[in-house]
C-alpha cells in the first residue's frame, strides 16, 4: 500500500508540472499512464487475492463442508445442493471447476 501511495502521489506531481509547464509531455505521459496501469493491476491482484482469503474463511465456518452429505441430507442432487448453499452463502463447492470427491 506504501508504494501505491507514493506511486500515486508521483502521478499528481507529474499532473501537475504538465499543467504548468509549457515544455513537451510525452515522457511524462508515457510514465504517468504506466503508474496508472501499474496500479490498476496491483489492485486486481490484492482484490483477488483478498477475495480467495474471505471465501476460504467463510467457507471454513460451515457446520457441513462436505457437499455430499449436504445433498444427502437434503434429499436433492448434489448439483443442487451445490447451488443452494452458493446461493446462501457465497461459497463456491467446486475446485478448479469440479467437485470434492465423496467422503463418508
Amino acid at each position: 500500500m506504501h508504494t501505491g501511495i507514493s506511486m500515486l502521489e508521483a502521478f499528481g506531481t507529474m499532473i501537475g508540472y504538465t499543467l504548468t509547464s509549457g515544455d513537451d509531455n510525452n515522457q511524462i505521459s508515457w510514465d504517468a499512464e504506466s503508474i496508472i496501469r501499474q496500479q490498476c493491476q496491483d489492485l486486481q491482484f490484492i482484490h483477488t487475492a483478498l477475495r480467495v482469503q474471505f471465501d476460504a474463511m467463510r467457507e471454513a465456518k460451515l457446520k457441513v463442508r462436505n457437499i455430499h452429505e449436504v445433498a444427502r441430507q437434503a434429499g436433492v442432487p448434489v448439483e443442487v445442493a451445490e447451488i443452494c448453499v452458493f446461493v446462501a452463502t457465497g461459497i463456491q463447492v467446486r475446485v478448479n471447476g469440479k467437485l470434492p470427491p465423496f467422503q463418508s
